[in-house]
């Protein structure tokens, strides 16, 4: 019989919408709840934050029950398998006062097999004395936690006020309301991470909570973040960052999104569901309402842009953009819209670093409009495919010369061999004719011989042969796996080798490119390697036959070094001269 009093379990409701992790630590969004035909009972339908979690795309037996953004990300879980939220100010406390006996878990491995050295953490029971002293923090990392909802004002507030870093990355969290309840009470907050999370935005209810005061007059006016991390948070609709910026980070320099499945920048574009329209907008203020004036540093590396003139179209005037990182994305080709003056753009003025590595640009043309940026002083540019054939157009050059070497050298060969080879063969005919007759009979006599003695070795071998069998195995083994280490050596050698000339190729073909360059793959540029890159530029480029040819880029070199004795092009005529004659 059941106690009275015994109390019944709280039943833990979810919502769709709902961040959630499941009892095997992964992490998803609820996009339905109910009924599965052909399965008993209730279940959720979650969209996995790794696709690879999932099993189809929300449909069961051809009935569609949820969408997912990322293919295969989908499944149906019940309800016992789900973990659900914690409060901000919960989640923390129970991370930090969290009772730790010792920390033998701690340690390092060695270098010798199956030897770990035990980490000594000296002073580490007064730093978590310390950590428990929430008013006196700069820096919190509640990276992984299960925070869900934020606290109402000023809970948060009255603990952490003085809070100049914060990592919300990989937490539960799942709009930006929430994001702005939480600035309000972080008023010296610097830097955010809100990475690998997934955060909606509702353009009515984020202004709605921005422009609200609570009963203590707080607002969002004081918002001071200025670097702001959102590494794989979904957000590949530009629109809400330009609304976020807007609104919210008005203050903001940096800015990281990497990996966000971004295709397009567009700066002015309205997000759909924000009802605030700018029709009647003029240019210059609807500019005024989208830019963003204090940004500094944009890292969109890892995208799918494929478009520059996007990206220069709105972005290309912002005035304090100094670093601009587009590594991994489908970029082929570099324009500015405007001439300038002086041969440089009047777009992106300030900007001093930008990142291409590891796109899809295919001729030095682009490069070298690289070259009106106005001040321009850092290149990341690894791995495009003008790079990758560097290297094969340097060994078919070597190829050639090799291969016009040899015919020369066959030519000359074939004259002498053709006088020798008619003497020899008058020679060669009478002395067969004897030597036939005399091998005849050494061979008869030779024949008996080996037969003899071939019957006797025969035995011997066989006896030999099991033993010398077990040993030859033994060596071919040993042998065989010698070579291939030495293969896999040889290989590998033969890749770094690789690998150094295409970078040292590259610096070559870069630098003379672009005149005011400091820095090219994170390597400063000596005043020694420009004069020798611009000379190698020149003797690779420079037509001294027809002047005409040579740009801009080529006659501002001659001014500096003076016109090379020898070019590629001229050494190349000689050489057709020579072979005519």
């Amino acid at each position: 019989m059941s106690n009275e009093n015994e109390k019944s379990p709280t039943i833990v409701e979810f919502y769709i919408g709902e961040r959630i992790k499941s009892d095997d630590g992964n992490v998803g969004t609820i996009r339905y709840q109910g009924k599965v035909d052909g399965f008993e009972g209730n279940w959720y339908g979650i969209e996995w934050d790794d696709p690879k979690r999932g099993k189809h795309q929300g449909t069961v037996k051809g009935k569609q029950y949820f969408k997912c953004i990322n293919k295969g990300s989908g499944s149906f879980m019940k309800y016992e398998k789900l973990i659900k939220g914690e409060i901000f100010m919960k989640s923390i406390y129970d991370k930090f006062h969290q009772k730790i006996d010792n920390y033998d878990d701690l340690y390092v491995d060695s270098t010798k097999e199956d030897v770990k050295i035990q980490i000594q953490m000296i002073g580490m029971d007064q730093t978590r004395e310390n950590q428990k002293i929430f008013i006196a923090q700069t820096l919190l990392s509640a990276n992984y936690l299960p925070i869900s909802e934020i606290d109402k004002y000023p809970l948060i507030y009255n603990s952490f006020k003085n809070l100049i870093e914060l990592n919300l990355s990989n937490c539960l969290l799942n709009s930006w309301t929430q994001i702005v309840k939480l600035l309000k009470q972080l008023p010296n907050l610097n830097r955010l991470h809100l990475c690998n999370n997934r955060l909606t935005f509702n353009i009515d209810e984020f202004k709605k909570e921005i422009n609200s005061n609570n009963e203590y007059g707080n607002n969002i006016d004081g918002c001071n973040v200025k670097d702001l991390i959102l590494v794989n948070s979904n957000l590949s609709n530009w629109s809400i960052v330009s609304s976020l910026c807007k609104y919210l980070f008005k203050n903001i320099e940096s800015i990281c999104l990497s990996s966000n499945s971004i295709e397009n920048i567009i700066l002015y574009k309205t997000p759909q569901n924000e009802k605030e329209t700018i029709d009647n907008i003029g240019d210059e203020e609807q500019k005024q309402l989208y830019s963003f004036p204090t940004l500094k540093s944009l890292d969109l590396a890892n995208n799918n842009i494929k478009s520059f003139d996007d990206i220069l179209s709105s972005l290309g005037d912002l005035p304090q953009l100094t670093e601009l990182n587009l590594n991994n994305n489908q970029i082929t080709d570099i324009e500015f819209n405007d001439d300038g003056n002086s041969g440089k753009t009047n777009q992106f003025k300030n900007l001093k670093r930008i990142y291409l590595s590891n796109n899809k640009i295919n001729d030095w043309k682009y490069v070298e409009k690289l070259d009106e940026l106005q001040s321009l002083e850092e290149l990341s540019f690894r791995n495009n495919p003008i790079v990758d054939s560097l290297f094969l157009s340097n060994n078919n050059n070597k190829n050639n010369n090799n291969n016009n070497n040899n015919n020369n050298n066959n030519n000359n060969n074939n004259n002498n061999n053709n006088n020798n080879n008619n003497n020899n063969n008058n020679n060669n005919n009478n002395n067969n004719n004897n030597n036939n007759n005399n091998n005849n009979n050494n061979n008869n006599n030779n024949n008996n011989n080996n037969n003899n003695n071939n019957n006797n070795n025969n035995n011997n071998n066989n006896n030999n042969n099991n033993n010398n069998n077990i040993i030859q195995n033994e060596n071919d083994f040993e042998n065989e796996i010698e070579n291939n280490n030495n293969m896999i050596k040889k290989d590998n050698n033969n890749k770094n080798n690789n690998n150094n000339k295409t970078i040292f190729l590259n610096r070559l073909n870069i630098i003379p490119r672009l005149t005011n360059l400091k820095k090219l793959n994170l390597s400063d540029i000596s005043l020694l390697e420009r004069k020798d890159a611009e000379l190698y530029f020149l003797y690779e480029n420079y037509n001294p036959i027809d002047k005409s040819k040579n740009n801009k880029k080529l006659n501002h070199l001659i001014s500096i070094h003076g016109e090379p004795v020898y070019t590629k092009i001229s050494l190349q005529s000689e050489n057709e001269k020579e072979i005519k004659n």
